[in-house]
């Protein structure tokens, strides 16, 4: 046999399935004097016991073989992401056609325009109704909040509904979000 040569993980399973049904034939070939509930505890020690050393034979196995193909593990790390305005983002998606990206946009638009104002803290990092919840904490009395929300239903069911909304159904939401930001924390699109 070639030394290079490994056998495959359902030959090593296969193998192993073989001993496990030699080892139940002679347990129970050997023990006549137990009942039926120890034979049947025999026959699940019998394949419990060779499966657990199957699974760790093929781990084994699987170590090795990266070791030997020189392959390493890297750690994943982010990559470094330039801070995206969110005006050009918006303006981008949608000269794409990308509705739930210009959706995204609009969203993170409208926080940073209600964070500028002092209504709320937003972040990338919050859903969008923990934002809701620092707009709330932070003006509990603001007449936008009802149509804030209006804008965040619009705004999860467009980006994480089964259907993408159309182009137009977005461009009908930027007044909208713009009404909601003071006009001296306004950008232009």
């Amino acid at each position: 046999m070639d030394a290079s040569y490994a056998p495959s993980t359902a030959e090593y399973v296969d193998h192993l399935r073989k001993v496990a049904a030699q080892l139940v034939d002679r347990l129970l070939g050997d023990v006549q004097g137990v009942g039926e509930a120890g034979q049947i505890v025999l026959v699940i020690l019998g394949v419990a016991v060779p499966l657990s050393l199957a699974l760790v034979i093929i781990d084994q196995v699987r170590r090795s073989r990266r070791r030997r193909a020189g392959a390493t593990l890297r750690v994943a790390r982010p990559v470094p992401v330039a801070p995206v305005d969110p005006d050009q983002a918006l303006a981008l998606a949608l000269a794409q056609g990308d509705a739930r990206t210009a959706l995204g946009a609009l969203w993170r638009r409208l926080g940073l325009g209600l964070q500028a104002a002092g209504l709320g803290r937003w972040s990338p990092d919050q859903t969008e109704r923990e934002f809701i919840a620092t707009v709330h904490r932070a003006a509990p009395d603001w007449q936008g909040l009802g149509e804030l929300e209006a804008l965040r239903e619009a705004v999860v069911v467009g980006v994480y509904g089964p259907h993408p909304p159309s182009l137009a159904a977005v461009q009908a939401l930027v007044p909208r979000a713009e009404a909601l930001v003071p006009p001296s924390t306004r950008t232009q699109p």
